[in-house]
């Protein structure tokens, strides 16, 4: 490695860590008591603001998939990619099993599941569950509330309940 690339990596390296201490920003702080709901502390800007839920609602998916036998354990089922499954990474294209799908946060198993689940008894666990807005009619209009609803569309969750 010649001399001058060397000072740009070691510069580089004495620049990331300072880089890295930037003061971190609280979004919002939020504590309940378990027992009753109430609020003990609630501090940040963002605890009012509703979200999608996107990748976190696998875990969701996940007790509703057991709860119902659609998922039986850490490696079952084992279903299979197919054309026309989402694929926005290549790692998404091959048989995929519950504890691959956390992982890799694999959007078509979570779409398979929630299929299985049919329309009235996803609506009806994620209203069970006191999940967020609770709202998986999907995209206005489109009929997609059992494949996107909680990709960016209806389902929305916040720190501090809607």
């Amino acid at each position: 490695m010649s001399r001058p690339l060397r000072r740009i990596i070691l510069a580089l390296a004495l620049l990331l860590p300072v880089q890295a201490e930037a003061a971190p920003v609280t979004l919002c702080t939020l504590v309940t008591d378990a027992a009753d709901g109430r609020v003990l502390l609630s501090e940040g800007k963002a605890c009012a603001v509703s979200v999608t839920p996107a990748s976190t609602f696998k875990i969701a998916l996940a007790l509703m998939g057991f709860e119902t036998g659609i998922l039986t354990d850490a490696h079952h089922p084992v279903l299979s990619w197919h054309k026309g499954y989402p694929a926005w990474r290549a790692s998404w294209r091959q048989d995929t099993d519950p504890t691959c799908w956390m992982t890799d946060s694999v959007v078509w198993y979570s779409q398979v599941i929630t299929t299985r689940l049919g329309a009235e008894r996803f609506a009806g666990l994620t209203r069970d569950f006191g999940y967020g807005n609770a709202d998986v009619s999907g995209d206005a209009g489109a009929d997609n509330g059992l494949t996107r609803s909680w990709i960016g569309s209806s389902l929305r969750i916040s720190p501090s309940r809607p």
